[in-house]
């Protein structure tokens, strides 16, 4: 069921259709029993207007960072230790105690509060979130009108975070004009693939291809709980190149750099030529289809049809539509504003995949996170 109830698969053409609540296999990498636990807690500093300007003014200035390893500290101490102007920390100050990041400690001074600290194991998923609201909330007040009038000329704008270029030569200004938003999409990937690997086996196949696999944290993810799976990720250039960079920052921080090397590569392959590498057993797509057109999704389901072998699974996890007469669209939630007229209902890809030779085996909701997992396999 999805969408507030509303029957959205054909049930002719599905195996099964559920909704899933909860989580039963850990965050590995945060060792957190329950992955929702990490978006419930982030939200709430995501909400509204005020608060967070004031949560991103504190991570900007220091501020977090002077409290996180003392008991507490009077604005007047911290304003001569940030080198910032002492009554506007104090209004600062007064305002994050009012949105729950601060709270009293002593005589005088402030702290930070229980609910905030219990947000910062999560702190960079807070800070990725933090950064694309800004961008969009900027960009809305700049060309929301104008993208309802003309959204092909200027949907563009509310986007433009994102620089999806798939030049083969690229430059160092390219490449670190890339890092902020594949920083931003390897983060969410993070806290996204739990759910994933919660409720599908990857073990279905041995080598697997990551379409727009982004800089291999899903790849990374996957080759841990399977070792004995190999992904190739394929993605333009320059996110191939920040994937290898990546790769190297997380096995090292794992330990496991040398096997990391021999079970996750990259492939640059631009996905709007519609071709891909053949030898593989298995593909997925993760938040990649809403970023295209019809017309482009569907070359790219063409293209995977061709490069999967018969009995092959093909794994679409992406975000569901938004029925906003079913549900409100949350402050916390305004980053996804620029797509909702992207993300299609699951009996889109149900019908498209069918006509490709898949066969849909399952259709599943996560709730917590507002995806959705289409398990299929090629006849």
């Amino acid at each position: 069921m999805l969408e507030g109830g509303a029957r959205e698969v054909d049930l002719a053409k599905v195996g099964a259709v559920g909704e899933r609540v909860g989580s039963r296999d850990p965050c590995h990498h945060r060792h957190v029993t329950n992955p929702a636990i990490p978006w419930e807690r982030v939200a709430f500093y995501l909400d509204g207007l005020i608060r967070p300007s004031v949560v991103g003014a504190a991570l900007e200035l220091g501020l977090v960072d002077r409290l996180e390893g003392r008991a507490g500290a009077s604005p007047d101490v911290l304003a001569r230790e940030l080198a910032v102007d002492a009554r506007e920390l104090e209004i600062l100050m007064d305002l994050l105690a009012q949105h729950e990041v601060l709270a009293p400690h002593g005589d005088g001074e402030l702290t930070l509060a229980t609910r905030f600290r219990e947000v910062l194991p999560y702190r960079d998923l807070l800070e990725a979130q933090l950064d694309y609201q800004r961008h969009v909330t900027r960009a809305m007040t700049s060309h929301y009108a104008s993208a309802v009038r003309e959204p092909h000329r200027f949907l563009g704008a509310l986007i433009g975070f994102f620089h999806f270029d798939a030049r083969p030569n690229f430059d160092a200004a390219l490449l670190d004009a890339s890092r902020p938003w594949v920083r931003y999409m390897s983060t969410l990937t993070r806290y996204h693939v739990p759910f994933l690997l919660d409720a599908y086996d990857f073990s279905r196949a041995r080598r697997w291809l990551d379409l727009g696999g982004n800089n291999g944290e899903q790849a990374i993810q996957i080759a841990r709980r399977h070792p004995e799976a190999t992904v190739t990720v394929v993605d333009t250039p320059v996110v191939c190149a920040l994937g290898r960079e990546h790769l190297e920052r997380r096995g090292g921080e794992g330990g496991d750099l040398a096997r990391l090397r021999d079970a996750v590569r990259f492939d640059a392959v631009d996905l709007a030529r519609g071709a891909l590498p053949g030898g593989f057993d298995g593909a997925i797509a993760k938040s990649l289809l809403h970023d295209w057109n019809e017309e482009g999704a569907r070359r790219i389901l063409d293209a995977v049809a061709r490069a999967l072998p018969p009995g092959a699974p093909f794994v679409i996890f992406e975000g569901e539509r938004y029925d906003l007469k079913q549900r409100s669209l949350p402050d916390a939630e305004v980053a996804n504003l620029p797509f909702l007229s992207h993300y299609r209902p699951a009996s889109w890809y149900v019908d498209e995949l069918g006509r490709r030779g898949f066969r849909v085996e399952r259709v599943e909701r996560v709730a917590e996170i507002h995806f959705m997992l289409i398990e299929t396999s090629r006849s």
